[in-house]
């Protein structure tokens, strides 16, 4: 819990802007990241909306990101030598109609990834 929200509230409207001083170039590369913390399958996609619109679900659904790598996802742990490259895939807007979603990598167990699901990082 905090004093600062309760659950419902949308951070646009609550949290005070903290401008990061970051600039984000049209048709730039970045690197981006997603903790897994309950395999559940499924997939991700990641969308922008302006600050200049509202915040809301419609604006972003109008603005999803490609994959600059959509083949490969690096597996990071705590103890770096555990670290591995494994293989991605895409599922393409002509089939989702929303843009490019990557479907979750991490396969249940040891398929594919030398048993990096059965590890959980400190």
């Amino acid at each position: 819990t905090t004093k600062f929200a309760k659950q419902g509230d949308l951070g646009s409207k609550v949290l005070p802007k903290r401008p990061s001083g970051v600039v984000w170039r049209k048709g730039s590369v970045v690197s981006a990241s997603w903790q897994n913390t309950a395999e559940h399958g499924g997939g991700y996609q990641y969308r922008l909306c302006p600050a200049s619109e509202a915040l809301t679900e419609d604006c972003f659904q109008k603005t999803p990101l490609e994959f600059a790598t959509p083949d490969t996802h690096g597996v990071i742990f705590s103890d770096s030598a555990k670290n591995r490259m494994i293989d991605a895939r895409v599922v393409p807007n002509n089939v989702t109609g929303t843009g490019d979603w990557m479907m979750n990598p991490l396969p249940y167990g040891d398929e594919n990834c030398g048993g990096c699901c059965d590890y959980v990082v400190p």
